[in-house]
């Protein structure tokens, strides 16, 4: 499979998972992570958000 942007057939998800961040006495700590269901994943070359289904890639609208 490859991008159909710059026929590059390596990809890369965007990570799932963010923390929630607060000053706390002057510094900055971590209250709470949370996850997400929906993977993104994006071509390594180009940076498009590509959507892979039926084993086919093409970009996202």
């Amino acid at each position: 499979m490859m991008c159909p942007n710059c026929k590059n057939n390596e990809f890369i998800t965007s990570p799932n998972r963010y923390d929630i961040l607060s000053f706390q006495n002057g510094k900055l700590q971590i209250v709470r992570s949370e996850t997400l269901d929906e993977e993104q994943i994006f071509c390594r070359e180009c940076g498009l958000e590509v959507d892979i289904s039926n084993a086919k890639i093409k970009l996202k609208k």
